[in-house]
């Protein structure tokens, strides 16, 4: 689950469901992932295909490359 106003919703909606703050939205979106094991399986699937784009070799490949090229333009 993801609520509604954070700024990785762009990136984790697809393998989320998408909640409001109210504590019964939660709760109803808990019970629906644990109540169905084909949606648990779709988002978990989701997950782990989006996942592998922001691990922390990524973060730290895409870090060095603008140091790179902050160094380069200062050359």
């Amino acid at each position: 689950m993801i609520s509604e106003h954070v700024p990785s919703i762009e990136i984790a909606a697809p393998s989320s469901l998408v909640c409001s703050t109210r504590v019964e939205d939660v709760a109803a979106k808990l019970l629906q992932v644990l109540s169905d094991p084909q949606l648990h399986d779709t988002l978990s699937q989701a997950a782990l295909s989006i996942a592998p784009e922001y691990s922390m070799e990524k973060y730290v490949e895409k870090l060095l490359a603008i140091y790179r090229e902050f160094l380069q333009a200062g050359a």
